[in-house]
């Protein structure tokens, strides 16, 4: 009789997706690290600016600040150079966050068009707090040259409008500007929020409020900032542009204004509150789906 060979067969092998999320223990552990690092550090430069803001809407003679003014700020306290270095290290694993967000689809927001649009504006917004890391080691190391705030933006917006259509980019990046405000404002009403906080029902209410009191202040800050810079596109005049502590002292001449500052400056000492329960709270569920 004829005997019958059994061919091994070879267990099948799947392709593991391009864009998978890895999900061992040690990566879903670093996501979590860098991700509550840079949340730290953004709560914690809200705070320094709102609480300045708020010094100020109060009749203080202390000027409100923006983010180089804050780096200075924390560069003249006790142990400052080292709580600036690691202020630098928070925004660099922020920028590191959000390309995770990003990439890796931390948040599930999967690849539908409003997913990919939102990830999108994470990568983009990863380049910004980049920046800001570097700025922030600038001014740690003394290569910062002290001319931040509104001359830094006025300079900007001057030498842009010298060149082929500057005026038309510095209209449309106020304008940009002002959309994300309105953005901002329009999550703050929202009826619903989505939320990433592992905390009880009544906690999390209080962080849903902490974040629509913070998106409020922020969405007067870049509405009035964005504005600044349409006008001084319009007028062609860049002396018009104005930033963060151009913004906040010109809200406080308004009739009223120290009530109208006072409110922002909550919002924004909101703002890095929630950011600082991010940091604690925030559930970041990287697993493989």
């Amino acid at each position: 009789m004829e005997r019958k060979v059994s061919k091994r067969v070879a267990p099948k092998q799947t392709m593991k997706p391009v864009f998978a999320i890895p999900s061992s223990k040690q990566t879903r552990g670093k996501y979590r690290v860098v991700g509550r690092i840079g949340y730290a550090a953004r709560g914690v430069i809200y705070l320094i600016i709102g609480g300045f803001a708020a010094a100020y809407a109060a009749g203080s003679r202390i000027r409100p600040v923006g983010s180089d003014g804050a780096f200075r700020v924390v560069l003249d306290q006790p142990l400052g150079q080292l709580a600036l270095a690691i202020l630098a290290a928070g925004f660099a694993c922020f920028a590191g966050w959000r390309l995770i967000q990003a990439w890796v689809d931390v948040d599930h927001l999967g690849n539908q068009p409003a997913g990919l649009f939102r990830r999108a504006v994470y990568a983009a917004n990863s380049l910004f707090y980049l920046g800001l890391a570097a700025w922030a080691l600038a001014v740690l190391i003394g290569w910062d040259t002290g001319t931040g705030g509104d001359r830094s933006v006025r300079h900007w917006a001057a030498w842009l409008m010298t060149q082929p259509f500057g005026r038309w980019l510095v209209g449309m990046m106020g304008a940009a500007i002002a959309a994300t405000g309105l953005a901002f404002a329009l999550k703050a009403v929202r009826p619903q929020l989505e939320s990433h906080l592992d905390l009880p029902a009544a906690k999390r209410r209080f962080a849903h409020a902490l974040f629509r009191l913070g998106e409020l202040g922020r969405a007067i800050v870049f509405v009035m900032i964005g504005g600044f810079l349409v006008v001084a596109a319009a007028t062609y005049q860049s002396a018009n542009a104005k930033g963060l502590p151009g913004a906040l002292q010109t809200l406080a001449r308004e009739p009223h204004g120290w009530i109208l500052l006072g409110i922002t400056a909550l919002g924004l000492v909101a703002y890095g509150a929630h950011e600082l329960v991010q940091a604690w709270f925030r559930r970041i569920d990287a697993a493989t789906r």
